[in-house]
């Protein structure tokens, strides 16, 4: 039974642990990811803008 108990109390706290570190992973990934994807976009504008001949 203290086995059990202790089981549960350390995987409690490592679930909150991980539970934490994501959260800040996904706070700093959305917004990077929405910042490259306008960097993107305007990169493959720039490019087609520079490619594209003009009679």
């Amino acid at each position: 039974m203290t086995n059990f108990l202790l089981t549960n109390l350390f995987s409690t706290f490592l679930l909150h642990r991980n539970l934490q570190w994501h959260r800040k992973l996904v706070w700093i990934a959305i917004p990077l990811f929405f910042l490259f994807m306008i960097v993107q976009a305007k990169y493959i504008v720039n490019r087609l803008k520079k490619n594209t001949f003009h009679f």
